[in-house]
């Protein structure tokens, strides 16, 4: 199958109208299912680098650093920021951004291209610095590498630029299903966080792609459960109000843990390896201490919820302390780490302070529920994400029983959150502080959903000079354009129906793959009221106009067209 011709299909115009891609939707959720098992490979590959590597370079299993001395503990964090340093020449010094924020980033670009340097730099650096205990999650360069994935796939098939991304956002679903084997919650977690909108458009391929995520990683890896609430049944009515002042006060440590990123994101050390060895650093004086604070904190989670009572209240309190500042350091400074993983094991230590209180004995058949209802709430609060955080309460636990509770420690630290801080979760934060625009407006979403082939009139006919221009004219009345090529980047179009004596404009050419974002802003750029559009970037066949006016008769659809 061609490339070019696949793509054409995919935003084929019928009747004038797009319907946003709905016509070839089962084609691009066909898409999204190769994009899902890709994605999984790929964050299977790099969750077995970091299982590996602790293996060969440290000679233990992953996460277990207690079992090292305490010179090691202090040293390991500064050698994986040495080691993210020797990396940096990956990269051009002015295109360093990796993890979540990168994607956001590129997820407002027109063409959401994800540069491949960045991709490679995000599995080498992301996982060593974990391999040497970096405080940070793997889910973040996840998403990275799954967003990754999906662009440089839709790129490969030369997709018109909103089916893009839509595939990206596949591959960031697909990253967080086959990283938690978390599928629904991935899905609204990719809409809430990363989209910010709910279309049919992209929600069916998205769907798509994290089953067929989840899938693979059930059959390529054994997979052990975080959680077993199974047995959780709530005791006395109390509870519920005791849950909900869990959830305002994890409410209140997760406005401290986003403002602390933000304290280390705007520390004005100098050049970025030294931020990035300040990180490193900064974790090796905290884990000479509390050797638990280093790495994703799995192992710890783990004992946590099978024994609540292994560790002392006293300790628990000094590890979450410890597990925010040293977090908050590597993620402000730059080390190419995660803060969603990081999040639900400081939810879960916090959880479980609450689940083994004195106030709570005898009150509840299962204490360790309570680090499931503290995960949550901390994700919730963080990452703004509290319908996500709800559906990964079932998820997790199989147990409807939890949903109650779920649901009222995530609006507690939720509320608690906006309060505090407002509603931007974490991620936003950052890209606001990088003076981007984040969400868009209502009227920009519709306009990056749809390619100008959506609007276009391909009822033209290309000439060579104006006297052909005006013979073609006068011959073919029923021509919408007649279009006569300037250079690679204009041509003047004629149009009998608005301009009777036949007087040509220089309006700005452009890919159809291109958004009708793009054609607005180039309309604006040159002050006209149409572009015209070739097949693809390199193409200089000219296929089509279009008009502001169609535009704007576009945006003025129905409303049971517009909302699919």
């Amino acid at each position: 199958m061609e490339l070019p011709k696949f793509s054409t299909k995919l935003a084929i115009q019928r009747g004038g109208v797009d319907r946003q891609g709905l016509e070839d939707l089962p084609l691009l959720s066909l898409i999204g299912a190769v994009v899902g098992i890709l994605v999984a490979l790929v964050v299977i590959a790099f969750r077995a680098a970091i299982q590996w590597g602790s293996q060969l370079i440290l000679g233990i299993e992953e996460d277990q650093f207690e079992q090292l001395s305490s010179l090691f503990h202090a040293g390991l964090p500064v050698a994986g920021a040495l080691i993210v340093i020797a990396l940096l020449p990956l990269l051009p010094s002015n295109r360093r951004q990796v993890g979540v924020v990168h994607v956001i980033e590129r997820f407002q670009s027109n063409n959401v291209k994800m540069p491949v340097r960045n991709s490679v730099f995000q599995f080498l650096a992301g996982s060593l610095a974990l391999i040497f205990g970096t405080s940070g999650g793997r889910e973040g360069p996840a998403i990275h590498l799954g967003a990754a994935t999906g662009s440089h796939i839709a790129h490969a098939l030369r997709l018109p630029h909103n089916n893009i991304r839509v595939l990206v956002a596949c591959g960031i679903a697909a990253s967080i299903a086959a990283s938690f084997d978390l599928p629904i919650a991935s899905i609204v977690f990719t809409m809430e966080v990363i989209m910010m909108e709910y279309t049919i458009t992209a929600f069916l391929p998205i769907m798509v792609s994290a089953f067929t995520a989840t899938t693979l990683l059930h059959l390529l890896v054994r997979q052990q459960p975080l959680y077993d609430a199974s047995s959780y049944v709530i005791a006395n009515q109390w509870e519920f109000l005791y849950i909900f002042g869990m959830g305002i006060a994890i409410g209140i440590i997760a406005s401290l843990f986003k403002q602390l990123i933000k304290f280390f994101a705007n520390v004005n050390i100098g050049y970025h390896w030294l931020r990035i060895l300040a990180a490193g650093l900064f974790t090796g004086a905290l884990a000479w201490f509390l050797p638990e604070v280093l790495g994703m904190g799995w192992d710890t989670t783990r004992s946590l919820l099978e024994d609540p009572y292994s560790m002392s209240a006293v300790i628990l309190l000094a590890l979450v302390g410890a597990r925010l500042i040293a977090t908050s350091a590597s993620a402000g400074l730059g080390l190419p780490v995660g803060i969603i993983g990081p999040t639900l094991v400081i939810g879960v230590m916090l959880g479980v302070l609450f689940g083994t209180a004195p106030v709570l004995s005898g009150a509840v058949s299962d204490s360790s529920i309570y680090g499931l209802l503290g995960a949550v709430a901390m994700f919730a609060a963080t990452l703004n994400a509290p319908l996500a955080a709800l559906l990964s309460v079932v998820e997790l636990s199989n147990n409807h029983l939890a949903i109650l509770p779920g649901l009222l420690v995530v609006v507690a630290s939720t509320l608690t959150t906006y309060l505090l801080n407002g509603q931007r979760s974490v991620f936003v934060e950052r890209i606001h502080a990088m003076g981007i625009p984040y969400p868009p407006p209502p009227y920009v979403q519709f306009l990056r959903r749809n390619s100008i082939r959506a609007a276009m009139n391909y009822n033209i006919s290309v000439v060579e000079d104006d006297a052909d221009a005006r013979k073609q004219i006068d011959s073919d009345e029923e021509l919408a354009w007649t279009i006569r090529p300037q250079s690679e980047e204009t041509a003047v179009i004629y149009s009998t129906t608005q301009l009777p004596d036949a007087t040509g404009v220089s309006v700005p050419i452009l890919s159809s793959r291109s958004s009708l974002e793009e054609a607005l802003t180039k309309m604006d750029e040159y002050e006209v009221d149409a572009v015209c559009a070739t097949e693809h970037e390199w193409s200089k066949t000219i296929i089509g106009v279009l008009e502001r006016r169609d535009i704007d008769r576009l945006d003025m659809r129905q409303p049971d067209e517009q909302s699919n």
